[in-house]
């Protein structure tokens, strides 16, 4: 690995040392914390989408389609930390969190054949993989047994995830710009690190109504 690599990888790492403890502090906390929250997050990330839609075309009707897909994935996640607890809504954003670091370092150590590089030059099927296979390994390990319908919905939230993040990756394209915002040092702006988490959360939730996570 470079230097410059290096260097990335450390700013990412230092970056999750300091926002990590903050997240799990206030989906602790829950209530009208975890309510401003993810208004916060969502609001960011709707300022970052407005700037990039400004940059193609029908700006308008995209920015309202993000916006309902935003503030619905904002309020999806209140729901599941009002509704469900603090235990399933930390295991959920650790699956989540785990499917990314899965999918960089998988990509990053393995590399391989491309997955996409007319939308995301930089995904190869490797850590696709990788990105399915950590949020399964979460699951398993948090509900502390192994089945098939368990390792079959930890790849579902992967699957979900990874759709997410090139949907974005598809808009940044048409966009012309490398990450949505540089709010996070080593990471891009909020809405890159929400991508994968707004659908995911829908999938996450009708697991839970199923009984095969909870």
């Amino acid at each position: 690995m470079g230097g410059i690599q290096t260097q990335k990888v450390l700013k990412r790492a230092l970056s999750a040392v300091v926002m990590i403890p903050c997240v799990l502090l206030i989906i602790w906390q829950g209530g009208y914390l975890f309510a401003a929250f993810v208004g916060l997050l969502a609001g960011l990330a709707l300022t970052e989408m407005w700037k990039m839609a400004a940059q193609v075309k029908h700006k308008w009707l995209l920015f309202a389609a993000m916006a309902v897909y935003m503030i619905g994935g904002a309020v999806f996640c209140y729901h599941l930390r009002d509704v469900y607890g603090f235990e399933l809504t930390i295991l959920f954003f650790v699956a989540m969190w785990c499917s990314d670091i899965g999918a960089y370092f998988s990509g990053k150590f393995i590399g391989g054949a491309k997955m996409s590089p007319g939308i995301s030059p930089n995904k190869t099927w490797a850590g696709y993989v990788g990105a399915l296979v950590f949020p399964a390994l979460v699951l398993s390990v948090g509900m502390l047994i192994v089945n098939p319908f368990i390792i079959a919905g930890g790849f579902a939230l992967g699957i979900v995830g990874q759709a997410g993040d090139l949907l974005i990756s598809l808009i940044k394209r048409d966009a012309h710009v490398k990450d949505t915002g540089d709010l996070i040092p080593g990471h891009g702006g909020v809405l890159d690190r929400i991508d994968s988490l707004i659908p995911a959360v829908i999938v996450y939730l009708a697991l839970i109504k199923m009984g095969i996570v909870g």
